[in-house]
């Protein structure tokens, strides 16, 4: 649950959503309780980049079409959601541990991948990936070298199928409604996913000063391109 605001917009929005995983990835059984143990070290936010190429398709990279509105100001209202959130844990069992979050609308296929680190070896860091996109998991290690940073894969899975009560998820926009399906009930947001009120209101009201500020230093502080990537 989280809160829309014309302040925190909708990265106060994201970022409240975001708070649960985090909860529950570092044990926390509260939100409050987590929220206690972190400081915000930063928050920035970016819109897209309408290039000409992009306007000449007539084509969002997502929604709709572009408008003679967006051509004009070269931004797109709705990409807003972009964001970075850079914490810190500074006391439990997590402190000095760095975490960093990027969210927002339109995060292309291909991000749709979750790495979990593990103890660095004489070869590299080890790493699982899960890759929602392409539809498999890969345990490897991390290595960097004069030709940059790359996972050498040890072992690979086939082509895996998640399912949620039943209901396969795909990369398409119905996979929202089974997952949806699977987190909530018949009348309410299931509570072992969802936080009640009082908790998203605290959440809010930790990252509400350092959105002020973000807004007021610049608002939009990067543009990006659409097809180029992001710089954040």
């Amino acid at each position: 649950l989280g809160f829309y605001n014309s302040v925190g917009g909708a990265l106060s929005d994201m970022i409240a959503h975001l708070m649960q995983p985090l909860r529950a990835i570092s044990g926390y059984a509260s939100a409050a309780e987590m929220l206690s143990n972190l400081r915000i070290r930063g928050v920035q936010r970016a819109q897209y980049r309408v290039g000409p190429s992009v306007l000449a398709s007539r084509e969002r990279p997502f929604v709709g079409e572009y408008t003679a509105q967006d051509a004009d100001n070269e931004l797109l209202e709705d990409t807003e959601t972009f964001g970075v959130v850079e914490l810190q844990f500074i006391a439990g069992d997590w402190t000095n541990v760095d975490v960093l979050i990027r969210t927002g609308k339109g995060v292309w296929p291909e991000s749709k991948v979750l790495k979990v680190y593990g103890s660095r070896t004489d070869e590299g860091i080890e790493v699982v990936t899960f890759n929602i996109a392409e539809k498999y998991f890969q345990v490897g290690v991390e290595v960097a070298d004069e030709q940059g940073t790359r996972i050498e894969p040890i072992m690979k899975s086939e082509e895996f199928h998640v399912r949620v009560n039943g209901g396969e998820v795909t990369t398409d926009a119905e996979e929202y409604v089974v997952i949806f399906k699977g987190l909530c009930g018949w009348w309410t947001p299931d509570p072992r996913y969802f936080p009640p009120v009082s908790e998203a209101a605290k959440v809010y009201e930790f990252f509400r000063s350092a959105l002020v500020r973000e807004r007021f230093s610049g608002a939009i502080t990067t543009k990006y391109d659409a097809y180029g990537g992001c710089p954040l």
